[in-house]
């Protein structure tokens, strides 16, 4: 990662110039990539935030919820940097680049809002992490969702294969009166 400089050597009789000239060296392109159980949400500079799969082919992180800070040099390639690091000479491992917008991946989203029709469903994934990310709205043929269907969210512990109908109901969080229906379990949507 060192600076090349050129440098041009003219001799003549009783006469030597010397002219040296470097490229002035080019602004990192900065990236943080925050991840979630499902996916990860990459935000480049103060560029609008796109989720993605974020199937660690080009991620070190390893657990849920670590913000990775990643800097592509001007060559395309990628490197660790701490928080403060700006320039060339303070980037750490070299690292795979995470994909632009127009490459990623829709993540794994444990949550959907779902909106029914006729005969489809309007699923829209919730993100995994930054609110304003967005992740595209799809129609899909509408499974034996029952009625009264606002969402479905994927189960937890043993059932995490699973996904559970979010029909609306919500207790108040002061009444022990309060009984959910039991868990229905359906189909996840594909995306």
């Amino acid at each position: 990662m060192l600076r090349r400089r050129l440098c041009l050597l003219v001799a003549a009789p009783f006469l030597i110039v010397v002219g040296c000239g470097g490229k002035k060296e080019e602004a990192l392109r900065l990236f943080e990539i925050k991840h979630s159980r499902y996916g990860c949400v990459i935000r480049e500079g103060s560029n609008e935030p796109y989720a993605d799969a974020c199937d660690q082919k080009y991620s070190v992180a390893k657990k849920d919820k670590e913000t990775e800070l990643v800097a592509m040099i001007p060559s395309g390639v990628c490197y660790m940097r701490p928080a403060d690091c700006t320039k060339v000479d303070c980037l750490q491992a070299e690292v795979p680049c995470p994909p632009g917008p127009d490459k990623a991946m829709p993540p794994k989203s444990g949550q959907w809002k779902v909106e029914k029709t006729d005969t489809e469903c309007r699923v829209t994934p919730k993100p995994p992490t930054y609110k304003n990310a967005r992740i595209a709205p799809y129609d899909m043929p509408c499974p034996d969702y029952p009625e009264g269907t606002v969402g479905v969210r994927r189960g937890l512990g043993e059932n995490r294969s699973r996904c559970q109908v979010d029909d609306g109901f919500e207790c108040a969080l002061d009444d022990s009166t309060c009984t959910p229906p039991p868990a229905v379990y359906v189909a996840c949507p594909p995306k």
